[in-house]
């Protein structure tokens, strides 16, 4: 079954030409157009009788359908994980700091973590 979206290397590999923000909206449109088919498709599945051809054409669509949105609901995380804030911040600091001043604050952090009650 071909895919609704055909994705190319370039367009979901980080340093494309589009930014980030750019790439989620892509992102939140492509899966607004998923769902809408999605809807479609699950409609169909009511009122066509059970084991009828376009039943199982239907069937099959939402099963490929739900995939693809998954598959994309995880390609969204990618890009959002690179939005957050913390992120950011650590990869400044961690430019700005050489690389056993980093290590030893790592070191801390993770005493600090630990000393929370949380495990590494």
């Amino acid at each position: 079954m071909r895919s609704v979206f055909s994705y190319t290397k370039n367009s979901l590999t980080a340093g494309s030409s589009r930014s980030d923000i750019e790439q989620l909206q892509s992102f939140e449109e492509q899966r607004a157009v998923l769902a809408r088919a999605l809807a479609t498709s699950e409609a169909i599945l009511k009122v066509e009788p059970v084991g009828s051809s376009k039943y199982l054409q239907a069937k099959d669509r939402v099963v490929h359908l739900q995939n693809e949105l998954r598959v994309l609901k995880g390609r969204m995380k990618v890009v959002r994980k690179k939005q957050n804030l913390g992120d950011f911040l650590i990869q400044m600091f961690k430019e700005r700091v050489t690389r056993s001043e980093w290590e030893r604050i790592v070191v801390e952090a993770r005493r600090r973590h630990e000393s929370q009650g949380f495990a590494s």
